[in-house]
């Protein structure tokens, strides 16, 4: 508790301090590696991060976000392959869908927008004909990127 309270306070070096002593009571404790990770993150620590989020079992509620949440970092500290190869894993072992649309997501970052239809198509046609209001995000992204490609139709 006391840690996450210095994160807010962005007090960083005592929300780690506390963090790390919390790992050190209890190495299960993952609440205080996601803490750990988001403190080293927003210092530019990302290999770090990482690692910390590496510690988060695959039974945890949140696994899935942060498997795409260390995707994310792999992607910010330029390591843009490993994080799609990340995102397609978890797609093909999980049937995650939301991780398509990171990964044209990625694409779209890099103005590859080729890439990034490519993957909110695939994204697309796994969903199905309706592609459902939670997904609205989908059909925005791959207007943009058909926009930026000329293709009005």
């Amino acid at each position: 508790d006391m840690a996450y309270i210095l994160f807010q306070e962005n007090s960083d070096s005592s929300a780690k301090l506390f963090a790390q002593m919390t790992i050190a009571l209890n190495p299960a404790m993952t609440d205080a590696h996601l803490l750990l990770s988001d403190t080293l993150s927003r210092n530019g620590r990302l290999g770090e991060a990482i690692t910390q989020l590496g510690n988060v079992p695959p039974g945890h509620p949140s696994y899935m976000e942060v498997q795409r949440h260390i995707a994310e970092l792999l992607a910010e500290a330029g390591r843009e392959k490993e994080a799609i190869e990340k995102l397609s894993r978890l797609f093909s072992d999980h049937n995650d869908v939301e991780s398509l649309i990171r990964i044209g997501d990625l694409y779209r970052q890099k103005e590859d927008f080729r890439g990034a239809l490519t993957a909110y198509n695939k994204a697309a046609r796994h969903i199905g004909k309706v592609i459902p209001e939670e997904y609205w995000y989908l059909l925005y992204a791959r207007g943009m990127a058909y926009e930026r490609q000329g293709d009005w139709d």
